[in-house]
């Protein structure tokens, strides 16, 4: 783990485990999506290019994450967000006056005629930054940002949760609230 793609590895296969696919590596997570550093450590370990790892190099590989994925406390280990096996609970809140959405050029007319719905994971996520959304609508293509008027979405119904790190979550953006964003 002295290199920082090892660690930018460790970091991929560690937010599969906790975000996606915990039950086939044995791990269990409670209803906030934790487990333990142990028991992380001890799935991780069960890849041979793993097998030496510490549970120092879990938290320095957390700890270095620039997109502030993980939380560890009390001796345990969770993706903050973007989990596909389990929803998550927030704090329901009053989200600002907008926020943004990230997604590929190629389903962009389908979500602004039909709005947001999760695909594949349990919410829509938003983020209040716009170079944020890029990142994320980059993964799949050529990325666009949808703005979300989302203050006033909330004011007329439609429910928003807060999660860690500037993260936003709903269960459904309708399209009267969306536009495409133009820097």
């Amino acid at each position: 783990m002295n290199t920082e793609q090892g660690r930018d590895e460790l970091r991929s296969f560690m937010i599969r485990l906790l975000r996606h696919t915990p039950h086939d590596y044995g791990i269990t997570l409670d209803e906030q999506g934790y487990c333990s550093l142990a028991e992380l450590l001890a799935a991780v370990r069960k890849e041979p290019q793993w097998a030496d790892l510490r549970i120092v190099d879990i938290a320095q590989a957390a700890g270095d994450c620039r997109h502030r994925r993980y939380e560890i406390s009390g001796g345990r280990i969770r993706a903050k967000y973007g989990h596909s096996v389990q929803r998550l609970k927030y704090e329901e809140a009053r989200p600002p006056r907008i926020l943004y959405h990230g997604t590929y050029k190629s389903v962009l007319e389908k979500l602004l005629a039909e709005g947001v719905k999760p695909v594949r994971r349990p919410y829509v996520y938003l983020t209040e930054s716009p170079d944020l959304a890029a990142d994320v609508g980059n993964r799949q293509g050529e990325a666009v940002i949808v703005e979300v008027e989302a203050a006033r979405a909330g004011s007329e119904g439609v429910k928003f949760y807060l999660a860690p790190n500037e993260i936003w979550v709903s269960d459904f953006i309708p399209p009267q609230y969306m536009s495409l964003f133009t820097d």
